[in-house]
């Protein structure tokens, strides 16, 4: 009773010959027509169904699907889906990110595929990097030969020497990228070995050592200077049989150096050094000595240190105090920085520090002048074995400047003047005025 005209012309069911509608029996019959439902035509059957709604399905396998339609009768026949199908996310995270140097201006990325692929084929890999550690200026490039197998890797030049760059990776299939990975270490700077350390100077500090100083090398290869080597030996092409300690070398593992002083050594006898600057990829050529060698001796002391002069407690009087050297005669430190020099190391069996020379200061001699030159006629000198003197009889009111020095059995050091910085002065000058 569907899909008819419109009423009158509706389809009906009519008894149109009765005569030919008899009973089993022979006798006449009739037929009583009544329309229960009017014909409806549907539109066509279409719908979506999530499934399974019970239990999960695996990632990756194919699923194929057939669809029945029901009445109050029973099923139809099926229609089956002509391909399967498969659940699939994006996939996860790449593993095992890793980045290295190569060169001055590359750096390398490696990784391997992600714990899940999200249910389909991985077919690239995205590689992000950038200066900035919010890869807001990042740039990007992407490996799509799989083919080999993991792990994968992917060379990023044209890079910025010494520049830090952070990478990530993520992986992509057909439905999209997964999560980034963050390379370890989170970022690197494209850098090679430094070149060899500048300005490197030789000097005799006593009869059994050697200083010698440096200074950071002219181009440090892209990566901070973190240490240097020095290495001595009595051969100048350092491939004797001589043994330690007068042969050998030290590693230096901080950048807070610019000195080194070899110690044990044998008096008179020539010692040729040379230096190394190291930062992460390794160490650069060396620099050698300037003298090319130099042989231990008996020297001179160094400077007094930290002298300091007040106004004495009765007139005419002025109080000095100084330390014993601290830096050798040829004022470089022993070790540490020039800034924040550390001490020298004393002989086999103890005894002072061999900023003495190698021989102990016999006495000091403290030098008062009323000129900055000390050519003023109001001068004079006072020899002292102690650290701290009062100097008298001078002219009430008058200002004096003052000035110090060690002494041995070499001779006499250099003078510690009241406006020497190498002799670590604590007040900005000695420089002081006799009490009135």
């Amino acid at each position: 009773m569907d899909d008819s005209p419109v009423y009158p012309y509706d389809f009906t069911i009519t008894n149109e010959d009765a005569t030919n509608l008899v009973t089993a029996l022979g006798g006449t019959a009739t037929v009583t027509i009544t329309q229960l439902v009017t014909g409806v035509v549907y539109t066509d059957c279409t719908g979506t169904q999530v499934v399974p709604s019970d239990k999960a399905l695996s990632n990756g396998q194919f699923y194929y699907g057939r669809v029945f339609a029901v009445n109050e009768v029973g099923y139809s026949l099926p229609q089956s889906s002509p391909v399967g199908m498969k659940p699939m996310v994006v996939p996860g995270a790449p593993t095992s990110v890793t980045l290295s140097v190569t060169s001055l201006s590359q750096l390398l990325v490696t990784f391997n595929p992600p714990a899940s692929d999200g249910g389909d084929a991985i077919t690239a890999y995205q590689i992000d990097y950038a200066k900035s550690s919010d890869f807001s200026d990042m740039v990007t490039t992407n490996v799509t030969f799989l083919g080999s197998g993991a792990p994968f890797t992917k060379t990023l030049g044209g890079l910025d020497a010494g520049e830090f760059y952070y990478t990530r990776v993520n992986a992509q299939n057909s439905q999209g990228y997964g999560v980034a990975t963050a390379s370890t270490p989170g970022s690197l700077n494209p850098h090679q070995v430094p070149n060899a350390p500048s300005n490197v100077q030789l000097r005799v500090t006593s009869d059994t050592m050697l200083t010698v100083s440096f200074a950071y090398p002219e181009n440090d290869g892209g990566d901070t200077v973190t240490g240097y080597r020095v290495e001595w030996d009595q051969v100048p092409g350092f491939n004797g049989i001589t043994m330690a300690p007068n042969k050998g070398f030290v590693d230096l593992d901080s950048a807070s150096f610019s000195s080194y002083t070899i110690e044990y050594l044998t008096i008179k006898q020539r010692y040729y050094v040379k230096v190394y600057a190291r930062n992460a990829a390794g160490l650069g050529t060396p620099s050698t000595s300037s003298p090319a060698f130099a042989a231990p001796s008996l020297e001179v002391p160094g400077k007094p240190h930290t002298v300091i002069a007040a106004t004495g407690l009765v007139s005419g009087t002025v109080s000095v105090f100084w330390q014993r050297p601290l830096v050798p005669w040829h004022n470089i430190p022993c070790s540490g920085l020039i800034t924040d020099p550390k001490d020298c190391p004393t002989a086999i069996g103890g005894g002072n520090p061999k900023s003495d020379g190698g021989a102990d200061i016999t006495e000091y001699v403290v030098a008062y002048n009323e000129a900055e030159d000390f050519s003023g006629l109001d001068h004079g000198e006072i020899v002292t074995t102690k650290f701290a003197i009062v100097i008298s009889g001078l002219t009430p009111g008058r200002f004096y400047y003052i000035r110090i020095l060690a002494r041995n059995t070499e001779g006499s050091g250099q003078y510690c003047a009241y406006s020497d910085v190498n002799c670590l002065i604590v007040a900005n000058a000695v420089y002081v005025q006799a009490l009135v």
